[in-house]
């Protein structure tokens, strides 16, 4: 079974940002995607999730646990995507 790994971007200062990777057994839906958005939004404002990196250039720096690691935040919004039919 192969699956579908995408980046959601949601800007937290003038040079932070969370970059979420989003593991699934096929492409989103848009109405999935705008779900997903919403549930990793600011304030529920889809328009602060993105699909495009905030910050680019060459001095951008991505730090995270391991792609294959799973933490309690990671296990708590696979279980709000599944609570909410994602």
């Amino acid at each position: 079974m192969s699956s579908v790994v995408s980046q959601l971007y949601r800007q937290i200062g003038e040079s932070q940002e969370y970059c979420f990777n989003i593991e699934s057994s096929r492409l989103l839906t848009d109405e999935e995607q705008t779900r997903l958005q919403l549930i990793l939004a600011d304030g529920f404002l889809v328009d602060s999730v993105a699909v495009t990196p905030f910050l680019t250039g060459e001095r951008v720096v991505e730090m995270g646990p391991r792609l294959n690691f799973a933490t309690a935040w990671s296990s708590n919004m696979v279980s709000i995507c599944c609570a909410t039919g994602l």
